[in-house]
């Protein structure tokens, strides 16, 4: 197949003869469709970004997964990429599957069974990560249908499916979990944080990226256990969620609190909403950082004094970065992805 068809089909250009006739060689072969997806992905990210695919190209790529994994052990598994309003489907191998060296966890909780198989115990090629880049949103559907949206520069590590009395995944940044009711199988969602997040069929918001001293759990409904782990891998109960509650953790030594939530803020940006409420200038700039994927250098320390409040809906970086200075004394240079304060 000739890539500049590939092209026409992924563009929406192409006519009804050579969309059939992609659509025919796509479900032909396993190296037709890493070939397409590999010319989808170049093509989106570096033409057009914020181009959404179309239903029915979803539904082609989602049902060439579910045909290969009835064949034969499961190999594929797909996600949805974000940017600002970009969808787009994708397919990730096995050769993803990440080392993950955490001791296993004896459970103090009586809840939690004692029998729990944690990362550290599957074979590697039977488990997979995710990684969302700065600039990127992204959603994955787990081996027991449960849904997670991953915010911008997130990782999360699953199995192929999951075994025994527990659902195993491992999460770094910021995910937004509608989990599958299973009252046999509770999901342990752990972070690197010692913060470990146990439920049964329920939606919460989970945030722990490694360069914040904050982590929040946001309950939205629901029941969810949070669980604190000791260096030698037991956990200990923390708190019991209700829905519209947060519990919250500042540095390793500050004190742990439940709080009332404020759930619209902590969901705006599953919704392309960037929001600061009196945020301060450091946490301001890891979020842009993330959020459109931009590198920004300080070159004056006074600049983090500030604090700064506003809303933007998939506004540009440029109409951010304008409303900084304009509120504050900082001004900027701007070059690509590269921005400077000073």
């Amino acid at each position: 197949m000739d890539d500049s068809s590939l092209i026409e089909y992924i563009s929406g250009n192409a006519n009804q003869q050579t969309t059939d006739l992609v659509e025919g060689w796509i479900m032909q072969s396993d190296e037709n469709m890493q070939h397409f997806i590999k010319v989808k992905d170049e093509y989106i990210y570096s033409t057009l970004p914020n181009m959404p695919a179309s239903d029915k190209q979803m539904q082609i790529a989602e049902g060439i997964i579910k045909q290969q994994t009835k064949n034969r052990k499961i190999e594929k598994l797909h996600y949805i990429t974000l940017g600002a309003v970009a969808i787009f489907t994708v397919a990730l191998f096995t050769n993803m599957a990440i080392m993950l060296h955490r001791s296993s966890y004896r459970a103090q909780d009586e809840n939690l069974p004692a029998q729990r198989i944690v990362f550290a115990e599957f074979p590697k090629p039977y488990t997979h990560t995710i990684y969302t880049n700065k600039g990127t949103r992204g959603e994955v559907i787990l081996p027991d249908s449960s849904v997670v949206k991953l915010n911008s520069d997130t990782k999360i590590t699953f199995p192929d499916k999951f075994i025994g009395p527990t659902r195993e995944v491992f999460i770094t940044g910021e995910a937004y979990f509608k989990v599958k009711p299973n009252p046999d199988t509770p999901m342990v969602v752990s972070t690197n944080r010692n913060i470990v997040v146990k439920v049964l069929g329920t939606e919460f918001n989970l945030r722990a990226y490694e360069n914040e001293a904050t982590t929040r759990t946001t309950l939205y409904s629901g029941k969810v256990d949070v669980l604190g782990t000791k260096s030698d891998g037991e956990t200990f109960k923390l708190a019991e969620l209700k829905p519209n509650e947060s519990y919250v953790t500042r540095e390793a030594k500050a004190p742990l609190k439940v709080l009332k939530a404020d759930t619209l803020k902590i969901a705006a940006w599953r919704n392309g909403v960037l929001i600061f409420d009196n945020t301060p200038m450091d946490a301001v700039i890891k979020e842009l950082e993330r959020w459109h994927g931009a590198s920004i250098t300080v070159r004056n320390d006074k600049l983090y004094k500030y604090t700064f409040t506003a809303k933007f809906n998939q506004e540009p970086l440029v109409r951010v970065l304008e409303s900084i200075k304009f509120c504050t004394d900082i001004k900027y240079t701007i070059d690509g992805n590269e921005v400077v304060f000073y």
